[in-house]
């Protein structure tokens, strides 16, 4: 079952992904050492200066193709107690089989 704001079950002590993974997708948060941690929205500066970066990596990316960007939202699973939400990942090809759809 999908778990809203309403629903999540505030008397857990540790998170798993696949916890994580019953939390409804509009709920911003990141697990970081089994802590489910509310994330706000980012502020306008840190979009901005987020969306420059992305610009700047992506030409290079496309011109030299080492490998992809992704932008937030995107899971990155550190391991089963650590998951977190970047501004930008980038994997290169060398690791492309790290990724995994949801």
């Amino acid at each position: 079952m999908i778990q809203t704001l309403e629903t999540i079950d505030t008397t857990k002590t540790t998170w798993t992904y696949q916890d994580y993974l019953q939390l409804d997708d509009s709920i911003r948060c990141q697990i970081i050492q089994g802590s489910l941690i509310m994330t706000p929205s980012p502020s306008l500066g840190h979009q901005d200066i987020s969306i420059k970066l992305e610009v700047l990596f992506s030409k290079y990316l496309e011109d030299k193709k080492i490998g992809r960007l992704f932008h937030a939202p995107v899971d990155v699973v550190l391991d089963k107690n650590n998951v977190v939400q970047p501004d930008l990942v980038f994997v290169s090809l060398a690791r492309h089989n790290i990724l995994r759809r949801r």
